[in-house]
């Protein structure tokens, strides 16, 4: 029996070989037969992630070398096409300064015009035809605006994708202006000169401040300068004072009239409040640009009368006024309804034992109770209030103040500022002009400044202002920018843009305008070659991060032939040696068999 289960275990052992041979194999050959360590993910699953992520970096950054000679495709076309427009613009720079020479008549300008006027022809042709991949290139227009009737901004962008990813410095722009003649200043009607405008008013603006302020006595200065429709307001208890800067006002247009046009408001103003009750003796004194308001006595002045007492069977109560605004209230024995009142500048107080003073209420039965509650009555009267009079009650008296409170101070310019405003190239002059304001200007470069000054030959106004700014533009010399249609508002300003050369004076106005435009153009060529080189840059690194990035990918997912190739012969050693193991265990069952038959 031992002999059977030990017979037994070693082919079960032998079999066992075999099979995890064969799998050894076939995962080896598979290797081999493919080059690939990772032929699924149940080889290398973190292995196979890594290199998923490599493939798409690798085949994005293949497609951004693509991109980046597609790039330098298209800027090579743009260039030459630049490269053609500089040599057209060199022959009509030659025939203009042929034309400049006065050994030429009429007819010969007229001639040399006649070439002029094709090669401008040429050059909206080139401008307008230049195209990479049916995309226009040199006219201006978005590549990406799905209308090209309102894509024209003279300035076309295009973005080269240079990267596999998504951030901002995977892309390369590239921005192509426009190279038809008008945008070069060759050909077409007039056009509006480029203008900056500024412009400082003169003057300062008025003010109004509280410089002193006790509760009798407030002054009042006003500073800055005098102008026409200012409006200088402030309240006093609650009364509202204001005056307006005008020339028929009767006051001197400068600060001091100002002030003697405010303290002379003050004195009408305040003495009738719609409360009715008027600020008691007051006095406005003026020093220079100083108004000083003050009571005229401490405490203010009241009108104290009409006093009585109600109830008083034993006429024992009394009410004394005092020439210091003092209210006494006394009674021996306090009846139990006895009332006191008093009549204080026309409205009057009363207080009532039972009511507003004695058992019962918030004050003692008594001199000092009666007085707390009459000074309360007077302090919680809204018009009282209004006027900042307050009353204090002490053993058995209640005294009146009246406080300058002052508030709202402020001052509002009331004339319209000199304006210049622009549209379509003609210039208006709108606002108030005054002596001392200041136009400057920015004409294609060059500042124009011309401020407007009593007494001069023109007016100050905006007639005056408009002639004025015009001369100053047409004394500036500016070249190729010229005034006209100036009117009583304004004026109009062109800047000539043609190449003619039917005179000697055109001839020359030409040869700058040319000028201009070959600058504009070399410009453009300098920042395509720029480009240019840039990706040429870029091609190398992309290629440089692609081969790294292949390197990467193959060390994660190339087989290993020299190993793979021994572990197939090994596998193939075991593969025999388990067959042969497994033939001799099921030999011995043989020998089993014939021990039974024996």
């Amino acid at each position: 029996m031992a002999l059977a289960i030990a017979t037994n275990t070693g082919a079960l052992m032998a079999a066992a070989s075999a099979s995890s041979v064969n799998k050894d194999m076939e995962t080896s050959m598979e290797r081999l037969s493919t080059g690939k360590r990772i032929n699924s993910a149940k080889d290398d699953a973190a292995g196979v992630a890594i290199a998923s992520r490599l493939s798409s970096e690798i085949r994005g950054t293949n497609q951004a070398i693509r991109n980046a000679m597609d790039g330098q495709g298209m800027l090579n076309t743009a260039e030459g096409a630049h490269k053609e427009i500089e040599n057209i613009l060199q022959r009509m720079r030659e025939l203009a300064v042929q034309a400049a020479n006065d050994t030429n008549g009429a007819l010969d300008r007229s001639n040399l015009q006649i070439e002029v006027d094709q090669l401008t022809t040429e050059i909206d042709r080139i401008a307008a035809t230049t195209t990479w991949a049916g995309i226009m290139l040199l006219d201006g227009a978005s590549p990406n605006s799905s209308d090209l009737a309102t894509s024209h901004t003279d300035k076309a962008s295009f973005t080269f994708q240079v990267g596999s990813g998504t951030a901002a410095q995977t892309g390369i722009t590239a921005t192509l202006g426009s190279v038809s003649a008008a945008a070069l200043g060759l050909s077409g009607p007039n056009t509006v000169p480029s203008v900056q405008t500024t412009i400082n008013a003169a003057g300062t603006e008025g003010s109004l401040t509280l410089t002193a302020q006790t509760d009798d006595s407030n002054t009042f200065t006003l500073g800055g300068e005098w102008n026409a429709g200012d409006t200088y307001t402030a309240e006093i208890n609650g009364v509202a004072v204001t005056i307006t800067a005008t020339d028929a006002d009767g006051y001197s247009n400068d600060m001091d009239g100002l002030a003697r046009q405010f303290a002379d408001a003050i004195e009408s103003a305040v003495l009738l409040p719609a409360n009715e009750i008027p600020l008691s003796n007051i006095t406005v004194s003026r020093t220079g640009t100083d108004v000083t308001v003050a009571l005229g006595a401490a405490g203010g002045s009241f009108t104290l009368n009409n006093t009585s007492i109600a109830s008083d069977t034993g006429s024992d109560a009394s009410i004394t006024l005092a020439t210091n605004n003092k209210i006494t209230l006394a009674d021996a024995t306090y009846e139990a309804t006895v009332a006191f009142s008093v009549d204080i500048n026309g409205k009057t107080f009363t207080v009532t034992n039972g009511t507003d003073f004695g058992t019962g209420t918030a004050f003692s039965e008594s001199d000092g109770g009666a007085a707390a509650a009459l000074a309360a009555k007077i302090n919680g009267d809204s018009d009282f209030q209004d006027a900042n009079i307050t009353a204090t009650s002490s053993a058995g008296s209640v005294t009146l103040e009246q406080k300058l409170v002052p508030s709202g101070l402020a001052v509002t310019s009331g004339a319209a500022a000199s304006t210049l405003t622009e549209s379509s190239g003609t210039f208006t002059v709108g606002g108030t002009v005054t002596a001392g304001d200041t136009f400057s200007l920015v004409i294609e470069g060059t500042q124009v400044q011309t401020s407007i000054a009593a007494g001069d030959q023109y007016t100050d106004d905006i007639a005056g202002a408009a002639a004025q700014i015009a001369q100053a533009i047409k004394d500036a010399g500016i070249e190729n920018v010229n005034v006209t249609n100036i009117t009583a508002t304004g004026f109009k300003l062109e800047k000539s843009n043609s190449v003619i050369v039917d005179s000697l004076d055109n001839a020359r106005s030409a040869i700058q305008n040319i000028d201009a435009a070959i600058q504009t153009v070399n410009a453009q060529r300098a920042n395509l070659g720029a480009i240019s080189n840039r990706l040429d840059n870029t091609v190398a690194n992309l290629t440089n991060v692609s081969i790294n990035l292949e390197a990467g990918k193959g060390r994660i997912e190339d087989a290993d032939f020299a190993a793979e190739s021994t572990s197939l012969a090994k596998s193939q050693i075991l593969q025999q040696a388990s067959t042969a193991m497994l033939a001799q265990a099921n030999a011995s069952k043989q020998n089993v068999l014939s021990l039974l038959q024996g």
